[in-house]
């Protein structure tokens, strides 16, 4: 079977764009700055969002047991006693083993 010029040169020019077209779809996926790496991104930021709302979550009962401290005597002996192991001069510490 003897090809012709023509069919030749349509032939490696429909190979020539799909060659192209391969490497443009690689690139926007898997090249720098892709939706791989934008997904990866998302990932993170979704990741650091949680986290941000999980510490807020425990600054406020930091700053509302801070309070509770400072405005209440019995509080903060409570957290001394429970916390710290604290005791009056005059007290005996009994501990019980679960």
């Amino acid at each position: 079977m003897v090809f012709k010029n023509s069919e030749i040169k349509k032939k490696s020019i429909i190979i020539s764009i799909i060659y192209i077209a391969l490497i443009i779809i690689i690139t926007i996926f898997f090249g720098n700055r892709g939706y791989y790496d934008l997904y990866q991104a998302k990932k993170e930021y979704r990741k650091l969002e949680e986290e941000i709302k999980t510490l807020s979550l425990k600054k406020e009962n930091l700053e509302k047991e801070l309070k509770l401290i400072k405005e209440c005597p019995e509080y903060y002996e409570k957290i001394a006693r429970e916390k710290l192991w604290m005791v009056k001069p005059d007290e005996k510490v009994i501990v019980i083993k679960k």
